[in-house]
């Protein structure tokens, strides 16, 4: 049997990962025998993360930190598999996140109304934050695999309101009548969609729709 080298909590030369929620990723082994060691402090099912398979690597997980979150961050409301395509207008990062640290980084950003966590996609987890994806501003989210959307709690009340200074014609449309603009980049909300036509005095109306793809605006 293949004897492994000491697990990093073990050794002195690596004594900085004894320090709490770390040591969660050890040895690897790779095809010519040598030995390399990393420590993570973020490597752990606990952290919103699931494991990439990779031959030849040994993942060594704390006991207590092997479970995937199943907690709902504070102030959020988790939808599974669920997501609002280009989106991420605040920020994306990745492989340094975890899901508590990307609810944290939503949370103290007022502009940002959800985010969306990548975590169940075989440990390639990104944090997408969003200022326009939530009901609020009249974006509905679409299904996506492995992709879990936490939209903050006051922002789930889908936006009912119609603008001041408009009516609405609900399930209508001007066929190719958007000679003004057409906006594809899910950049705007419904709200700043009506800002925008009421500060051009040419326009006369505006049309919203939410798709398969994401919600976008016509002038």
């Amino acid at each position: 049997m293949r004897a492994f080298p000491p697990l990093c909590a073990r050794r002195a030369s690596v004594a900085r990962c004894v320090r709490p929620l770390t040591c969660a990723h050890a040895p690897l082994l790779p095809r010519s025998g040598t030995y390399i060691r990393f420590a993570a402090s973020t490597c752990a099912q606990a952290n919103g993360l699931t494991y990439y398979a990779y031959t030849d690597r040994y993942l060594f997980v704390d006991s207590t930190k092997n479970t995937y979150p199943t907690a709902v961050p504070a102030g959020y409301k988790l939808q599974t598999d669920m997501q609002c395509s280009y989106r991420d207008d605040v920020s994306m990062t990745q492989y340094t996140e975890t899901l508590t640290s990307c609810a944290a980084h939503c949370t103290s950003d007022t502009d940002c109304v959800s985010f969306e966590w990548t975590g169940r996609d075989r440990g390639i987890a990104r944090c997408y934050l969003s200022k326009t994806c939530a009901p609020s501003k009249g974006v509905v989210a679409t299904k996506r695999t492995d992709v879990d959307l936490y939209t903050k709690t006051k922002e789930v009340t889908p936006y009912s309101a119609v603008p001041e200074g408009f009516t609405a014609q609900l399930g209508r449309h001007c066929y190719h009548r958007n000679e003004m603009k057409e906006d594809r980049t899910r950049s705007m909300t419904i709200q700043s969609c009506a800002a925008e036509c009421r500060a051009n005095t040419e326009c006369v109306s505006f049309e919203w729709t939410n798709l398969v793809n994401g919600a976008y605006s016509r002038l």
